[in-house]
C-alpha cells in the first residue's frame, strides 16, 4: 500500500514536471 502510494506520487510528480516543461 505504501509502495503504491509512493509510486503514484512519483508518477504524479513526473506528469506535473512534464506539463510544466511543455508550458515553458
Amino acid at each position: 500500500s505504501l509502495l503504491q502510494e509512493d509510486e503514484f506520487h512519483k508518477l504524479a510528480d513526473a506528469t506535473i514536471h512534464a506539463l510544466q516543461e511543455k508550458l515553458e
